[in-house]
């Protein structure tokens, strides 16, 4: 038997827990419109530590859409489950349409992972599907996100092996129909442009561009010889924040807005976004610091772009809603 259900090639990709509930997301006709409506504002922690920076979408978590209706939810723990029962209950919960959110397994037993009979290390997997002995899972593997088909056994021996290990499951609400809302777009991109720092350890909206120059900076500050690396992360979300913003733009076009001057600007931002998290790859291959200056300038460039092409868009948003 084979059940594989709905999974739409997610545009986030940074983070996969984040990029898994999207796919699906945009998988089922009646919620795929909650791309248009989020990811929007972004967030991170207050540091200068590029490694802990964290940057991220707000309000986009599986917890975050469960409370807004937009999905269902469970909550299970593996020692409620016994080892033999684990494969039917597993098939069971996809039959009924259910997704798998596996937030901690250890990697040593899965065998797409680099720790694979190597290191043990606790990291999250998801499921989506299954055949006869295997499950179909997204993940990074070989530094890609992917969709993998792996035994079974071996999702089950990386749980098994641990303790209190909890999972959940993932479903679209069927009865709901999320319809593209420009005023919800507006209030996101409003607390994007003026950011409300709400934790006083984060840092939010526009404001996450210093948080990235001050990250470079203290890497440029404290260069050696021997180099130092930088955490791809945060210049990948920053280039699929414009990337979305453009697929964003270019869909409010063709149904509410006549701004095309302004998507031809996000274009221009989303290359230059592009180009930064490029150079991050050069740089981590290279480590010269004329590298790091070069993504500081265009960092300060788009920003500047940034707040203009922002401002434009709420008052374009704000006049169709008027």
């Amino acid at each position: 038997m084979r059940n594989k259900l709905p999974l739409a090639e997610p545009p986030n990709r940074t983070y996969q827990g984040n990029a898994f509930i999207l796919g699906i997301l945009m998988a089922y006709e009646n919620t795929k419109n909650v791309y248009y409506n989020n990811y929007i504002n972004l967030k991170c922690n207050k540091t200068k530590n590029i490694y802990a920076m964290g940057l991220d979408f707000t309000e986009i978590t599986w917890e975050d859409y469960r409370l807004l209706g937009i999905a269902e939810m469970d909550l299970y723990a593996v020692e409620n489950i016994s080892a033999e029962n684990f494969e039917g209950f597993i098939k069971e919960r996809i039959e009924q349409g259910n997704y798998l959110l596996f937030y901690c397994v250890d990697e040593f037993y899965l065998s797409y992972t680099k720790k694979y009979q190597f290191k043990h290390y606790k990291h999250d997997t998801y499921v989506y599907g299954y055949e006869d002995d295997y499950v179909y899972v997204m993940a990074y593997s070989n530094d890609r996100l992917s969709r993998i088909k792996i035994p079974v056994s071996e999702l089950k021996n990386s749980l098994y092996c641990c303790e209190k290990v909890d999972f959940c499951t993932f479903r679209p609400n069927a009865f709901i129909d999320v319809k593209i809302d420009l005023s919800v777009i507006y209030k996101s991109l409003y607390r994007y442009i003026y950011p409300v720092h709400i934790e006083e350890d984060k840092v939010y909206g526009i404001d996450v561009y210093n948080v990235l120059k001050d990250s470079i900076q203290d890497i440029v500050s404290r260069a050696n010889e021997e180099g130092e690396g930088v955490d791809l992360r945060p210049f990948r979300l920053l280039w699929e924040h414009k990337k979305m913003w453009k697929e964003r733009i270019a869909k409010l076009n063709g149904l509410f807005l006549t701004a095309y001057e302004i998507e031809n600007e996000i274009e221009i931002i989303e290359n230059k976004a592009r180009i930064i998290f490029m150079l991050a790859l050069k740089y981590q291959i290279t480590w010269e610091n004329s590298i790091l200056q070069r993504i500081m300038n265009y960092l300060k460039e788009i920003e500047v772009k940034d707040k203009v092409w922002s401002h434009a868009v709420l008052e374009v948003i704000g006049k169709s809603l008027n």
